[in-house]
């Protein structure tokens, strides 16, 4: 089986964001639509999260995309 390759880095701050913002996995879920291990395969850089998305996680932490997407 190959190794499936990374699209962008790992978001490496987007974890600590949602523990400031106090967002549990579960009502990150429900805000996206997504289930959890899409959601941390997102994060990890296998695929990539669409604009609106984006726009959701960033109001749920109160945070510009700039901050939470960085590499």
């Amino acid at each position: 089986m190959a190794k499936r390759e990374l699209i962008h880095p790992p978001y490496k701050y987007f974890e600590a964001y949602q523990t400031l913002a106090d967002i549990t996995d579960e009502q990150l879920e429900e805000a996206l639509g997504l289930k959890r291990r899409t959601i941390k395969e997102k994060i990890k850089g296998y695929y990539d999260f669409t604009p609106a998305e984006g726009s959701v996680i960033s109001a749920l932490f109160n945070q510009p995309q700039s901050k939470i997407f960085c590499t």
